[in-house]
């Protein structure tokens, strides 16, 4: 691997192999994607960005974009190229009054909530504090606030991009107004975010969240109810996230919920779930936003894997299916932690609704299923990844699935499962804004658009 001097006009620093942090700072957070880039550049600020796009693109060197890290697929790490680490851009502006922020994407979703919370405000973001909240929002972004907020991508407003030549642009319905289509769902395959714009909403100073979790013998009683309650008739300021595992031998359910809603409402809906059993135990109380985000995190295991697919049973069949699917998790290979999981989130009308402002994020599932698989022994590697990718497969077989990817997960990789996820119409969209901005193909480490040929 050839040495490589800085950029020119590169204020930040470049790391390259025979510096004494590059094996600390080429680290990901999934340490199953080992890999050894030429150099990553620790970019202090936009300019920065410029000069390493410009740089990479000089020296016929891949790119990866990194912010906080979290790509499950791999995408923010590279064999033998560039990273472009933005961990450095932390900044955060606030007008509580007009109800907006600008976010760069080094800060982490925790991050931007506990900026916000001092206001009184929240952004819609996912279900744990440490990914990144940019890379989050300009691939869709569901989390708990989803019911009541829709997609994270949903509220994007304006976007400072590098370009792929390297030039700063400023993104909104002004300026590159078609760009901002493509930022609103699938942004880092067109440049590289290096603000971001969104709207905000105002939110009490606690909630109501927390886990329950329930026992085997409870599941045929609990999860058929709680689905035909979300099917029908809870209010959008209740949200949950079933995640069922096999302990002791058995398969149990943990039920995290989110509660926006004012102390009535929250007494009336949740006691539709304390009538239905029991919970083995309950950690739902009130707290503030950021203080329940920090404590919804991975399981203390190393590797991950997500495998997910959309779903549109009605509630009574996805229960049955989803209580026959938690029967056959394989038991933890891990003593005394589960690593086997498999997921389910409701979706609602906000995130079937059609936005104020144009987006490619598909709106049509009614519910999401997720095989989540957490391990530590780099042996398990392969048998963990065919097991989630086997069991997501098995569901578009089998109908309990409608082969439709959902969106932030994993298996949102390739120019089929990326058509498939966005859907044909989106696609073809996409893939102009790809001829425009980025024609040589120059950030494909992404959820990437594949360019238009003959006859696309």
């Amino acid at each position: 691997m050839r040495a490589l001097a800085p950029p020119a006009g590169f204020a930040g620093e470049l790391i390259t192999p025979d510096h004494a942090d590059y094996d600390d700072a080429r680290a990901n957070f999934d340490p199953q994607f080992d890999r050894r880039p030429a150099a990553i550049a620790m970019c202090r600020g936009e300019s920065d960005v410029q000069a390493a796009v410009r740089y990479s693109r000089e020296h016929e060197l891949e790119i990866a974009v990194r912010s906080c890290g979290h790509s499950v697929p791999g995408y923010c790490t590279v064999e033998g190229g560039i990273i472009v680490d933005l961990s450095s851009l932390k900044g955060i502006e606030i007008d509580a009054d007009a109800r907006r922020a600008r976010v760069q994407p080094g800060l982490t979703a925790g991050e931007v909530e506990e900026a916000l919370a001092l206001h009184g405000l929240v952004a819609a973001a996912g279900i744990e504090s440490m990914p990144g909240y940019v890379g989050l929002a300009i691939h869709g972004g569901r989390g708990l606030l989803g019911r009541r907020h829709g997609w994270s991508s949903d509220h994007i407003r304006s976007a400072r991009v590098v370009t792929a030549d390297g030039e700063a642009i400023i993104v909104s319905r002004d300026e590159h107004a078609d760009l901002l289509y493509g930022l609103r769902g699938l942004g880092s395959s067109f440049g590289i975010v290096t603000e971001l714009e969104v709207e905000v909403h105002p939110i009490a100073a606690t909630i109501t969240g927390g886990p329950r979790t329930y026992g085997p013998d409870q599941l045929h009683d609990v999860v058929p109810a709680l689905l035909a309650m979300f099917e029908r008739d809870v209010s959008d300021n209740l949200d949950a996230m079933l995640t069922f595992f096999v302990d002791g031998g058995a398969t149990h359910l943990e039920l995290l919920l989110l509660h926006l809603g004012e102390a009535d409402e929250v007494e009336r809906e949740l006691a539709r779930l304390d009538a239905l059993a029991e919970p083995l135990n309950d950690s739902t109380a009130r707290v503030s936003y950021p203080d329940f985000l920090n404590a919804s995190e991975h399981p203390p295991l190393e590797r991950f894997v997500w495998a997910e697919q959309g779903s549109d049973l009605p509630a009574a069949e996805l229960a049955e299916a989803l209580l026959e699917l938690a029967d056959e998790l394989p038991t933890s290979t891990t003593p005394g932690l589960p690593n086997h999981y498999l997921v389910s989130e409701p979706f609602g009308r906000a995130f079937l609704r059609e936005p104020d402002l144009p987006t490619p994020v598909p709106r049509r599932s009614a519910w999401n299923i997720a095989f989540f698989g957490a391990w530590a022994d780099a042996a398990m590697d392969g048998a963990m990844n065919e097991w989630a990718a086997t069991s997501r497969d098995e569901l578009e077989r089998s109908g309990v699935g409608n082969g439709i990817p959902v969106l932030n997960y994993n298996t949102v990789t390739g120019p089929s499962a990326v058509r498939r996820a966005y859907g044909d119409e989106a696609y073809r969209r996409l893939q102009q804004l790809k001829r425009r901005y980025d024609p040589d193909d120059v950030f494909h480490l992404n959820h990437n658009v594949e360019l238009p040929g003959d006859g696309a």
